[in-house]
């Protein structure tokens, strides 16, 4: 099963983390905005995480789990990625946020891109039958 590698991505997937990503960037470039104390470590650590699974989903890679094997798999599958975002929200957390957003935005470009126009998810409240929560 391994070797095999992960089942194929769906498009409901890639979109998931693409707007994941694009709206993370989006409270990246608000907390630059301001200064917005602890808000930002919570959102550089957020936005790197989430960067690297979505270059892992468009690769077609497995995921691995989070901390040391999230790493571990975006080393193999985009050798040097990690390193740049290691090194891009290191900045991000000293304020200097344009590096982070670069990678982030090159994950993006290489996926799809941003994502925001046209998005939508419908889901069910627990206990109901399935159908959409748009009300």
């Amino acid at each position: 099963m391994l070797a095999e590698g992960p089942p194929v991505v769906t498009v409901a997937e890639l979109e998931d983390a693409r707007y994941g990503v694009s709206d993370l960037l989006d409270d990246l470039a608000g907390c630059a905005a301001r200064e917005a104390g602890g808000e930002r470590l919570f959102i550089v650590g957020e936005l790197s995480r989430c960067t690297a699974e979505l270059a892992l989903l468009a690769a077609g890679a497995w995921a691995g789990g989070g901390g040391k094997q999230l790493a571990r798999r975006l080393e193999e599958a985009v050798p040097g990625l990690a390193a740049r975002l290691q090194a891009a929200g290191a900045l991000a957390l000293e304020g200097k946020s344009d590096a982070l957003s670069a990678v982030a935005q090159e994950v993006l470009d290489g996926s799809g891109g941003r994502l925001w126009a046209g998005y939508r998810r419908q889901g069910y409240l627990p206990g109901m039958p399935e159908a959409s929560t748009d009300r």
